[in-house]
Order: C-alpha cells, then structure tokens, then sequence
C-alpha cells in the first residue's frame, strides 16, 4: 500500500489563536461528483489534537456559542457543557482560511443552520483553491 505525502507549505495553519504551525489532512475520500479521491484538511494541528487538546478545548468552552448575541439572525439558546458540542465556523466559509479574524466558535445547532443558510455546505469538499497535483509524492 501506497502512502501519499502532501508537502506542507500549501497547508492551511492551525485555527488555534497564535499558533503558526501547519495542519494535516484527514484520510482519502471520494469525491461526491465520483471523479476520484481528495482529501480534507484538519482545522488543528497535530499538537493541539493530542498534546496541547485542553488547551484547544479551554480555547472553545471560554468563547462559548458566539450567537448568544444573535449576530446571525437567530438566538442560540444552547446549554454548552461540553467543548465536543462547539464548532470552528470558518465565516467567509473557506475551510483554509484559519486566519483568526475569520473564525468564531458555534455550538453544533447554530453552526449547522449558518452553514445551510450560507450555501457553504454545497463546496464542502471543493477546494476554493487550487493545489497543484504535483504537491502528492507517492511514497513505497
């Protein structure tokens, strides 16, 4: 079996406030136009999904579901008591764009209803932009 290595420096930093580390990605997939397989980027990088993962939860339990305000046209009216229940919600809805300034913590409900509303679920696994196919080395 074939193990792929995608070079790193096309890779999306890590969403974690101030830190400037490159993400991984996630296993191969289909595509769900069925031209082939892609892959799907992570939001954190390996540190802050193993070792520093506290860290990243006590990140998403301070900023809590950011809709409290109803800044999105609704109220969230969640009871957040867990960090697996906030989402990473990218605003201008591009999954690589982790700059700080274009992420907000959503409970599971808000983010869910913003993405449908925005249309953001229908480029799901598009890339917004695109990577060179000479980036994936294959590797025996």
């Amino acid at each position: 079996m074939k193990k792929i290595s995608i070079s790193t420096q096309w890779a999306p930093l890590c969403c974690m406030p101030g830190c400037n580390r490159r993400v991984g990605f996630h296993k191969r997939y289909t595509k769900q136009n069925g031209t082939g397989t892609g892959y799907k980027w992570m939001q954190a990088c390996r540190t802050h999904r193993t070792i520093k993962k506290s860290q990243f939860d006590i990140f998403k339990m301070k900023n809590g579901c950011e809709n409290k305000d109803g800044r999105h046209g609704f109220t969230c009216t969640a009871t957040i008591t867990s960090p697996s229940q906030i989402d990473i919600h990218h605003k201008d809805g591009n999954k690589h764009n982790n700059v700080e300034t274009n992420l907000e913590c959503l409970c599971r409900n808000c983010h869910g209803r913003v993405t449908v509303e925005h249309g953001d679920h229908l480029t799901r696994y598009d890339n917004r932009v695109q990577l060179n196919p000479a980036l994936w080395d294959d590797i025996d």
